[in-house]
């Protein structure tokens, strides 16, 4: 399922437009990503978590030339982990 189907979804369970659910889909995932952005943990209960994973600047391996190293800068990539209920309903 995609984005809009997603919004399809919401628009018909709540009983509202299609443009009523899309706004509510970017402002909700706007949040999440503000939260995160500012280095918080957002966690919706039975759904999942939504954290920052912080990767340290490491050496590596050149994928073309194994002779030679490089040095991977250090990052921060969003980071999900489901909930009791999440993981139950994909059993």
């Amino acid at each position: 399922m995609n984005k809009q189907g997603i919004v399809r979804e919401l628009a018909s369970r709540q009983g509202v437009t299609m443009d009523q659910a899309n706004k509510a889909l970017d402002v909700f995932c706007e949040i999440i990503g503000d939260q995160l952005a500012a280095g918080e943990k957002v966690t919706i209960a039975g759904f999942g978590t939504f954290t920052v994973s912080h990767h340290p600047e490491r050496e590596g391996v050149h994928p073309l030339d194994p002779t030679r190293r490089i040095i991977m800068p250090a990052r921060k990539l969003p980071l999900f982990r489901a909930g009791q209920k999440l993981k139950r309903a994909t059993k």
